[in-house]
């Protein structure tokens, strides 16, 4: 077995790699011994495990790899060898057409265009009318980009742009404001793994809302792309004291907030630590009064860094007591961005309540660790400045 337990894929190849614990010792009758191999997420190392696998090591069955592209580049390998091949990749270019090679070859995900006729058939009935394209620059961005392409005039989709990136790129900033510029009503993204592309990742672009999308790191709005970006502002935390906020958490936790310095001025250090059963369902909050000039305002902006990349999970609470909250999610690394969330974006925690929050009857603001997007026994520290309501 070859996966990619390191490198741009390492989210998938890492799980994988772990199932062989769970995986079967005999099989009719016969020990079953699995030999299993780091690829890195790259093609030559994939196919230089192949070889040894079925060279050195005599393998029955080959299993392998995680992601398109090193799939296909282990076909000549099996097909040299007569060796079944099970790759866990999606692309049906690497089980089509049924050929003298692919004859080896089979695959557990389901093909990319079954995927793409349920997103397509789920664009069409939300309203979308024209979309955007973005994808690895590699065979499963591409294929990604041709079976989609096939199905979006069926459902009477356009694209109107399409983009690429490789999945090591660390900014994809360029290709989104592009995208964004052509004013699509939806964006599809053609990834897997865990390609370094944190706004994508996080700042889901939806549908139908106006100039409501996030902006890109860095960035505080998106009016260079052709949207009009926020103009005016009502600050709730820029330097002082954290006189007005307050901690809530699980017995077991742990969680402070500090003030400490910044250029210029200083900045609010929230740290935390979850501990506890998965029963206590373990969380850290620091809340901040909402202030009733937030009704007046379309979305809530801060500036924030954290000391290692996690999920921070932004919330409303209303005067309706502890379930009256309504959240939205954002990512954070070790590079300070600003962040935008329309308050048409955040969604009630229960999902049975109103679409939108009413900001008339929101009391605080909350910024939450939890264990919908943490482990219980993770620590961290987010930097947080600069917090404001704006329209």
């Amino acid at each position: 077995m070859t996966v990619s337990a390191t490198g741009p894929a390492a989210s998938l190849g890492i799980p994988e790699k772990n199932t062989i614990a769970l995986m079967p010792q005999t099989i009719g009758g016969q020990k079953v011994n699995y030999i299993v191999l780091d690829d890195a997420s790259d093609t030559t190392t994939a196919v230089a495990n192949a070889r040894k696998l079925v060279t050195e090591s005599k393998v029955d069955v080959l299993l392998g790899s995680t992601t398109t592209p090193n799939s296909l580049a282990m076909i000549d390998v099996a097909a040299e060898s007569q060796t079944p091949m099970i790759s866990m990749a999606a692309s049906a270019a690497i089980v089509e057409p049924v050929d003298a090679k692919r004859k080896w070859i089979f695959k557990t995900p389901q093909n990319d265009i079954m995927m793409s006729l349920a997103i397509a058939t789920h664009m069409a009935a939300a309203g979308v009318k024209t979309v955007g394209f973005i994808g690895f620059s590699d065979a499963y961005g591409e294929g990604w980009f041709r079976e989609f392409s096939k199905i979006a005039p069926v459902k009477g989709l356009t694209i109107i742009a399409s983009e690429r990136y490789a999945r090591t790129d660390t900014s994809v900033t360029g290709q989104v404001l592009k995208l964004v510029a052509a004013k699509p009503d939806a964006i599809l993204v053609a990834a897997s793994g865990t390609p370094a592309v944190p706004w994508l990742m996080s700042n889901h672009i939806y549908v139908n809302r106006g100039s409501d999308e996030s902006a890109p790191p860095g960035t505080s709005d998106v009016s260079s792309a052709g949207r009009s970006g926020p103009r005016t502002f009502h600050t709730v935390y820029d330097n002082g004291a954290a006189g007005s906020w307050s901690i809530e958490k699980n017995a077991a936790s742990d969680a402070a907030v500090d003030v400490i310095g910044a250029v210029p001025g200083t900045q609010l250090l929230l740290r935390f630590a979850l501990s506890g059963s998965s029963a206590d369902s373990p969380y850290a909050a620091f809340v901040m009064p909402a202030a009733s000039a937030i009704e007046t305002y379309d979305r809530l902006m801060f500036t924030a860094r954290a000391n290692r990349p996690l999920r921070l999970s932004v919330q409303l609470r209303g005067s309706g007591g502890a379930d009256d909250r309504w959240r939205r999610s954002v990512y954070l690394d070790q590079t300070p961005r600003v962040i935008q969330l329309p308050f048409g974006d955040f969604r009630h925690v229960t999902t049975v309540a109103a679409e939108h929050p009413d900001l008339a009857h929101i009391e605080a603001i909350l910024f939450v660790i939890d264990t919908v997007n943490s482990r219980i026994g993770s620590n961290g520290e987010i930097q947080i400045d600069d917090i404001k309501y704006a329209k």
